[in-house]
């Protein structure tokens, strides 16, 4: 009886690791990667669509500042930021920086863990030089 109990375990361990993918996480396909806005590039889970980066602790892809977004859709917008604008016009609705927050570009978007962090664009406090 405890053989079977190890062997059950083992099987939702592996189970559990393998439906745990985040963006950098190694794969050979798209569907490695557990996670419909997510794709499978040079063997690594990479956010799919063009206007998303990876959320802070790269679980997910959220939208990019300064993109469109719906904001009754599935993906959120990055961290410190809301999707702003005519409600029910997609056209019209963009992630914007909350108050305290401008759009940076580049390596203060991302966790460290991050290999391209060239074109990220997130909301971050303000750089203030004295």
């Amino acid at each position: 009886m405890t053989e079977w109990k190890v062997i059950g375990l083992i099987l939702l361990l592996t189970l559990v690791i393998c439906q745990s993918q985040n963006i950098g996480d190694s794969c050979t396909t798209d569907t490695d990667c557990n996670n419909e806005n997510f794709a499978c590039l040079n063997a690594q889970c990479i956010c799919s669509l063009s206007i998303t980066v990876p959320s802070s602790d790269d679980s997910t892809c959220v939208i990019a500042a300064a993109q469109p977004c719906n904001q009754n859709g599935d993906l959120a917008c990055v961290e410190n930021s809301s999707c702003i604008g005519t409600e029910g016009d997609v056209d019209e609705t963009y992630c914007e920086c909350t108050d305290g927050f401008v759009q940076t570009v580049g390596p203060s978007c991302s966790n460290q863990d991050s290999t391209d962090t060239s074109n990220l664009v997130c909301c971050a406090p303000p750089i203030i030089n004295s």
